[in-house]
């Protein structure tokens, strides 16, 4: 195994990394071939397809970060001679350590996850999962990318199936079919890892086929990606009327959250870290304009101020979806005016050509494709009307608290929200884990799941503090939930870290990542750079 150019880490540190692979499982370019144009049988696969096929089988020598390695590339074809296949990638490594790792994918998918880069989150100096002798998979989401909205293979039942959950569980079963064709062994643990639509797939996993994964690890999951679409319909409603705020009132929106919660933590930093003391703090209402029908650089009108309410407001429906959830939480407070913040996600960052355009499409694509299939569908605020549809894509496509047999298997679950995230709502994630506390008591709760959280990201994991500097946001998930499924550790408080931007990588700062409902609490006096300086505390 060569040494990682990205990692700058020694050969004897990556020996020590993959410390206990079986000297039996290597990479081989002979067997590699072998797997070319290999049939997967239907059997072979847990849910109706019409068989899998390997469409190429390449020996990869090592190089970089990377060991040597066998990358197959494959398809699962569907029942439905209308869907599209499964497309799929599954590396296999040299000195493999009897484990895998599922990459989650993103938006509305579309193109293979190729499973050779880093995992979210994943700090630069963290090997990569298939230089630790990890199987890496990923998959399209059983449909390609079309244009002018990638929404359009809802339209098809089971390609719209695929994207909710079986593409996942489909390659999942294909890559344990190579895996034992090509080592001659079963995988011993399957892991899943993903962010936002890439840790819904890896919850709605736990909750649909528990016997399959032994952890999952989601960073800022759609958990109630349904109620999230009507969500996002509402607030193109305002949109369509004409509602933008300019950059200059992104920041007056910002320094009014500050005001009113930065120092709840104990520290002035531009950073809003206590985030369930701040609910009900900040009064938008005091940033309108004298003439509540204007509105300027330095206040708002009273149309901006009815959105504001509705986007912290959340949405309430009539009748039930998945998981008894009866709406959407509404967004939370801090980290306004940030890149990746309020913007583009809760408005475009300029205002559109049209209203269907750029965000607008997350409402009335859903609507359009998912729920009615009109796709000229402008009518507002239809979930009465369409009740029966929409409970059956909350069915197909939300993560329910239904963990269970997840549980009673002995898998673990690792999740993380940030608190400025204004793409899907955090809220939504901690309603989520007390669903599961509700039905499992916290004691069982405790021993598999457990919620992190982290105060100024956003959606991207990202976040500037009033200084500029980075907040810390990068740890090894893969570490953390290998650790504890297979290893029975199970962890506590964690540490997050920024790094400077090229190798050697080094540490600037270290933050706790604090267990919900806790937030990281600044000792007086303290270095606000070190994860030292603070306290979990409620």
């Amino acid at each position: 195994m060569k040494m990682g150019i990205r990692t700058g880490l020694s050969v004897a540190a990556i020996a020590m990394a993959t410390a206990g692979f079986s000297s039996q499982a290597h990479a081989d370019a002979a067997a590699c071939n072998g797997l070319s144009q290999r049939a997967i049988s239907a059997a072979a696969i847990g849910l109706p397809t019409g068989g899998g096929k390997v469409t190429s089988a390449e020996f990869i020598a090592a190089k970089d970060d990377l060991p040597a390695y066998c990358k197959v590339l494959g398809a699962i074809a569907p029942l439905d001679p209308k869907a599209t296949p499964v497309l799929f990638q599954v590396n296999l490594p040299d000195n493999w350590n009897k484990k895998a790792v599922q990459y989650g994918g993103g938006a509305m998918n579309g193109t293979v996850t190729t499973g050779l880069g880093p995992l979210p989150i994943q700090p630069p100096t963290a090997p990569l999962a298939l230089a630790r002798g990890f199987i890496t998979l990923g998959n399209d989401g059983g449909h390609p990318v079309v244009r002018p909205d990638t929404r359009v293979f809802m339209q098809n039942d089971e390609a719209f199936a695929n994207h909710a959950y079986g593409a996942y569980k489909k390659n999942r079963d294909a890559a344990a079919d190579l895996a034992s064709a090509y080592y001659g062994q079963k995988v011993a643990h399957f892991y899943y890892i993903g962010s936002s639509e890439g840790g819904r797939e890896g919850l709605v996993m736990a909750q649909r086929f528990p016997k399959d994964y032994s952890g999952i690890a989601a960073i800022v999951p759609v958990v109630g990606w349904t109620p999230m679409m009507l969500a996002h319909y509402d607030m193109w409603q305002h949109q369509r009327d004409g509602i933008w705020f300019s950059p200059a009132q992104i920041k007056l929106l910002q320094q009014t959250t500050d005001g009113a919660c930065d120092e709840l933590d104990g520290l002035k930093d531009g950073v809003v870290s206590n985030y369930l003391g701040c609910n009900g703090k900040v009064n938008v209402v005091r940033m309108q304009c004298s003439d509540p029908q204007q509105s300027n650089d330095s206040c708002l009108s009273a149309r901006h101020v009815r959105f504001l309410n509705d986007m912290h407001g959340g949405l309430k429906l009539d009748y039930a979806l998945t998981g008894g959830v009866r709406g959407f939480p509404g967004w939370g407070w801090g980290g306004e005016a940030q890149p990746g913040g309020f913007s583009p996600w809760r408005q475009p960052a300029a205002k559109p050509p049209h209203p269907d355009m750029g965000l607008g499409q997350n409402g009335t694509g859903f609507l359009r494709y998912a729920v009615t299939n009109d796709l000229g569908y402008v009518t507002p605020k239809p979930y009465n009307q369409h009740r029966q549809r929409i409970q059956a894509v909350s069915a197909m496509m939300d993560a329910a608290p239904e963990l269970a047999a997840f549980q009673a298997r002995g898998g673990k679950i690792l999740m993380i929200e940030n608190t400025a995230d204004y793409a899907q709502a955090p809220a939504h994630g901690y309603a989520y884990y007390n669903a599961v506390v509700k039905k499992l008591g916290q004691a069982r709760t405790d021993g598999f799941f457990r919620l992190y959280v982290s105060p100024g990201l956003n959606h991207g994991s990202a976040g500037v503090a009033a200084d500029g500097s980075v907040i810390p946001a990068q740890l090894d998930m893969l570490g953390v939930i290998d650790s504890w499924a297979d290893q029975g550790q199970a962890p506590g408080t964690l540490t997050v870290a920024s790094y400077t931007g090229a190798a050697p990588f080094q540490v600037v700062a270290t933050k706790p990542l604090c267990r919900y409902p806790t937030y990281p609490r600044y000792k007086a006096g303290s270095d606000a750079k070190q994860a030292a300086g603070y306290t979990c505390a409620r």
